[in-house]
């Protein structure tokens, strides 16, 4: 999927607010509030199965008293680019809380409402205390259209075989996020569930498939240099990074005291009286697997991570920093004629070691984030996400260039990311987008 690549509209920030309706079953009045509506924030992230929102409007007809807001009123927002083509984004929200009102003046009010996309919303509302024998990714998609009618996307086959799990008093976001942590890939790489702001259905993808995916602005790349922010050029100025944050990042103390760098794990078989154990090596057990089999990381020459690092002569990988034991099969689903695994069970020492390399690898990927903000133009066209879960090609300027002839691209900052979570702010005057990506190792 690429960026269109037709000049730029004379406002970068072109959109249309069509629709804000707030209503609620408890009353017989609408309150359609799109042209007073001043701030509207819509929250996507990787792991969450629905979006979140923040909307602050104006108030100068009592709008918040006569609808006596209690929570769990009903708002309906429709979004619009103004670029030709472009299709009406609709999604469906409730109120889960009054953020915050403010007097203007004695006409005016300014409220702000948080809201929670719909899935989220009706899923608090229910609860699962059930059986299911089957892969992770159909218990996942029985959930979601069992509950709520809802479609799932599945990028990438989950490795693991089908076993036996009940469901322990938990509500259909809860129970499929719970079941997606057991998920893996072939080579241990965890699996996300997310939903996006174009689109209806779910998407359950593996992050091998996200990180194999070409960069949707190869060609065009956003780029963060003082000159292109003054630059005449539309174009320019629609590829340019506003601002970024690049914070609290390479944590590798933290990650050593989590146990994926360097550990012992051992898992009981409480039926049995026996044990599985073997030592963790972040290294060979997760990146030179990735080296050796993802066509994005060989790409990558340099991994997060440097086995250079070592304590009395030995390699901070190849030191058992942490002991961790868990249950790990109980034979609770063994009748003698079959025998399936549980939730916490498998039948094989790698396949408990992949659960300790998707845990190490969603560790590292989060690692050394970057947060940026650039116009939101080509993002909402409509036809098809171009957010949350794709990848993005970002440029930043090497500090330590002298000289023309040198290389200009910082190779740290630099780089295709992930979009791990997204802010998409609209206001009167503009639409930005503020993207947090992340990677696995930087392009040196």
């Amino acid at each position: 999927m690429d960026f269109p690549q037709e000049k730029a509209p004379e406002s970068v920030d072109a959109f249309v607010l069509e629709q804000v309706l707030i209503e609620s079953d408890r009353l017989p009045v609408k309150a359609a509030i799109q042209n007073v509506t001043t701030d509207l924030d819509i929250y996507e992230h990787i792991d969450k199965p629905y979006l979140t929102a923040s909307v602050i409007f104006i108030d100068a007809e009592g709008i918040f008293t006569g609808m006596d807001f209690i929570g769990g009123e009903k708002v309906t927002i429709k979004i619009k680019s103004t670029r030709k083509g472009s299709a009406v984004i609709q999604k469906i929200f409730y109120v889960t809380s009054v953020m915050n009102t403010k007097k203007i003046n004695d006409q005016n009010e300014a409220i702000g409402l948080n809201l929670i996309e719909d899935i989220g919303y009706y899923s608090n509302l229910i609860n699962i205390n059930k059986s299911y024998s089957d892969r992770c990714g159909t218990i996942i998609k029985k959930i979601l259209n069992e509950n709520f009618g809802k479609k799932v996307t599945q990028v990438g086959l989950d490795y693991q075989q089908i076993f036996n799990v009940i469901v322990p008093n938990l509500n259909p976001i809860e129970a499929i996020s719970w079941i997606k942590n057991k998920a893996t890939d072939t080579e241990g790489l965890p699996f996300y569930i997310f939903s996006s702001l174009v689109g209806d259905d779910i998407k359950f993808a593996s992050l091998s498939s996200m990180l194999n995916q070409p960069s949707m602005n190869s060609n065009l790349p956003f780029s963060y240099w003082q000159s292109a922010s003054v630059s005449p050029d539309r174009d320019i100025q629609r590829r340019t990074i506003q601002s970024y944050e690049y914070s609290n990042t390479e944590n590798l103390f933290e990650l050593i005291r989590d146990g994926v760098v360097g550990s012992e794990y051992t898992y009981i078989d409480t039926l049995n009286g026996t044990q599985t154990a073997f030592q963790f090596d972040v290294m060979k057990d997760a990146f030179e697997p990735m080296l050796n089999k993802q066509s994005n990381t060989k790409r990558t020459k340099s991994l997060p991570f440097d086995d250079k690092l070592t304590f009395d002569g030995i390699s901070l990988n190849q030191l058992p920093s942490r002991s961790i034991t868990q249950v790990g099969s109980s034979g609770v689903y063994n009748s003698g004629i079959i025998d399936y695994p549980s939730y916490s069970e498998e039948k094989d020492p790698q396949n408990y070691k992949k659960k300790v390399v998707s845990r190490a690898i969603h560790k590292f990927l989060t690692k050394s984030p970057i947060s940026i903000v650039v116009y939101g133009y080509d993002f909402i066209d409509g036809d098809a996400n171009k957010t949350i879960g794709n990848k993005l090609r970002v440029e930043f300027i090497n500090t330590a260039v002298h000289s023309k002839d040198e290389q200009r691209k910082d190779p740290k900052r630099s780089g295709d990311y992930l979009i791990y979570a997204t802010r998409h702010m609209f206001k009167k005057e503009r639409y930005d987008l503020a993207l947090n990506c992340v990677k696995i190792g930087n392009d040196r």
